[in-house]
């Protein structure tokens, strides 16, 4: 057996040599006669046709070698936000049947199930195959079931059965004839990390381009055109150097990591061939600053919520509730990275064993800062806080405000507020209520907690050396004094301590709740006539948002359509007490305490 060596005429390379020289022969005509390989012309036609050659090499590498890896060659395409077509397009479970095949798949000794309504509930029937016991197969079904459950379904009875008898339709596997390939992650070949070389160095010598240089004796007139012709390489030299720079930035850019690589930069300015080739001072070139690399996660953020259906206005208008503005990049990252996880489980009900969190609401929470993954109770997540949230009404009746308020006198100066970094610990309760006289008692009001959770709603008054720190009521236009300090930047500080402080308390006070009317059993323990029906209850103070209208809208665009979606809006004294009817309904359905369940369902019905 031998091997057929490819003709060198067939070679990339050299057809492209061919074309050009022919299509600068077409173009020269008769002024350019000398097309031989010493002509300094021909030699620049044929460093173009190296460099077009390379960029196409690379570029048909397999986009894999593009990717950031570790040090095993492995690469985490989930954490790129490239999912595989399992991920994306892997239809949800939103059937009996769906939930059948679930069934049989998943849980060890299933041959078959049906799944049936009875009396306004799902009866589950099952067929154990050899082996397998009754009752131990009964309760894993149960549990199962109980965890996988779709919106408004209600599971009440398990049947281990000895057949169940149905018409069965037998389709062809699509996957039929088809191999498996290996992964990606397996077969892509990785780029050389090696710095550019520039390719005057593989000129021939006579052209005194390369290492050795011009030779010592030359006339003037040589000794220009080698100048020329460098400069013409020089600039050969910076367009393929950059467009390599740029192929080797593609996992930066692909990544979005937060710092900037070391090996990100680009040849901007080559005043001599020595810059090309000094690694070090080609690493100390800057592209992108911090600004500049959050606007690209930003793009790549907004680019991947598009890809996987979400609208992005409606989103950014939640994430920048929830979010300051330095923050906002990277929390659309996170979050764009788990979208095909809450796309998948849309459907999925109330988990009846666990506290894990509603998928839906979930990523609700996950826009606004909230807790996404796991449901607390207030008295839990605001453990570690001592100051109360009052409405505003509530608030007036326990303190006079008058006293609080401050204007500018007349030749003073205000200034807005500037956003500073500050360690953690310069925004804990501890150190804001040492110089917030509010915070210090121990109380907040709605009005206060909205307008303090932005630096926009932040004046600073200069009157006579001292300054006034201030905080503008955005409902009633009111301006809240919080401190006095002859030190202007203390007052900068403080603002923005206690912006983040307002911000954690938001997020750790305020909480949605999704009730499924298929679990408010009513006295007999059955499921209510209205059990088609989802329930929404949200803190009033979010209508600030984007509007009550527009709030209700975001839900009902991505809850089931064959569920009747209902809203109610809570006010503060009203979230607290729904809050402890909530959990003690949802540990009744936990422990399996029905006559606890019947009892919580009635008393979540008066704030539904």
């Amino acid at each position: 057996m031998s091997i057929r060596r490819k003709p060198v005429s067939d070679h990339p390379y050299t057809l492209l040599n061919e074309h050009l020289l022919h299509k600068v022969q077409e173009l020269a005509g008769q002024r350019w006669t000398d097309f031989n390989a010493h002509d300094p012309g021909v030699t620049i036609m044929d460093v173009w046709a190296y460099g077009l050659f390379d960029l196409q090499y690379r570029l048909a590498l397999d986009f894999g070698s593009f990717l950031p890896h570790d040090d095993q060659g492995r690469i985490d395409f989930a954490k790129l936000g490239l999912h595989n077509g399992e991920a994306l397009f892997a239809a949800s479970v939103v059937t009996a049947a769906d939930q059948e095949r679930l069934v049989v798949e998943q849980i060890a000794g299933v041959t078959d199930c049906r799944i049936t309504m009875e009396n306004g509930g799902h009866v589950v029937e099952v067929v154990a195959g050899n082996g397998h016991q009754a009752g131990q197969l009964e309760a894993q079904v149960r549990t199962f079931f109980r965890q996988k459950r779709l919106l408004g379904q209600l599971m009440r009875h398990v049947r281990v059965v000895a057949s169940i008898e149905r018409d069965r339709i037998t389709v062809a596997d699509p996957m039929a004839g088809f191999t498996s390939g290996a992964p990606i992650a397996e077969t892509h070949v990785h780029l050389p990390e090696k710095p550019f070389r520039s390719m005057q160095f593989d000129m021939p010598q006579l052209y005194g381009l390369g290492a050795e240089g011009m030779p010592n004796r030359l006339d003037s007139q040589h000794e220009a055109a080698i100048l020329q012709l460098k400069a013409y390489m020089l600039l050969s030299d910076y367009l393929l150097s950059s467009a390599d720079q740029q192929l080797r930035a593609i996992p930066a850019l692909i990544g979005k990591m937060p710092y900037q690589p070391p090996t990100f930069t680009a040849d901007v300015d080559i005043p001599e061939l020595d810059h090309i080739l000094d690694d070090d001072k080609r690493r100390q070139a800057v592209v992108f600053d911090d600004k500049g690399m959050s606007e690209q996660r930003l793009a790549f953020a907004k680019w991947r919520c598009a890809s996987y259906g979400e609208a992005v206005e409606p989103t950014l208008a939640l994430l920048r509730y929830g979010y300051p503005e330095d923050q906002l990049a990277d929390a659309f990252f996170r979050i764009t990275e788990r979208l095909p996880f809450w796309q998948q489980r849309r459907m999925q009900g109330m988990d009846l064993d666990g506290h894990t969190v509603l998928p839906i609401k979930g990523y609700f929470n996950a826009l606004l800062n909230l807790e996404p993954d796991e449901e607390r109770p207030l008295g839990v997540r605001l453990e570690g806080l001592s100051v109360r949230l009052l409405d505003d009404d509530a608030f007036a009746k326990r303190f006079n405000l008058d006293p609080m308020l401050v204007a500018a006198p007349k030749g003073s100066r205000v200034f807005k507020i500037k956003h500073i970094a500050l360690p953690d610990e310069r925004w804990s309760e501890q150190e804001c209520a040492k110089y917030v006289g509010l915070i210090k008692q121990g109380f907040l009001f709605e009005s206060y907690l909205q307008a303090g959770t932005e630096l926009e709603h932040y004046r600073l008054i200069e009157h006579n050396g001292r300054y006034t720190l201030c905080l503008v009521l955005a409902s009633q236009k009111q301006w809240v004094g919080i401190m006095e300090s002859p030190s202007g930047s203390r007052m900068v500080e403080l603002a923005n301590a206690l912006q983040r402080y307002l911000r954690y308390f938001q997020s750790r006070y305020y909480a949605c709740y999704v009730i499924e009317h298929t679990l408010l059993l009513n006295e007999r323990g059955l499921p209510p006539e209205d059990q088609l029906t989802i329930s929404v209850a949200l803190p009033a103070a979010w209508q600030g948002i984007q509007g009550k209208a527009w709030l209700e809208n975001w839900w009902k665009q991505r809850l089931p359509a064959h569920m009747l979606v209902r809203f109610t809006w809570l006010s503060v004294k009203q979230m607290e007490a729904m809050d402890v009817e909530y959990f003690r309904w949802k540990e009744g359905w936990r422990t399996s305490q029905v006559a606890a369940v019947i009892q919580g369902s009635t008393l979540l019905r008066r704030y539904l």
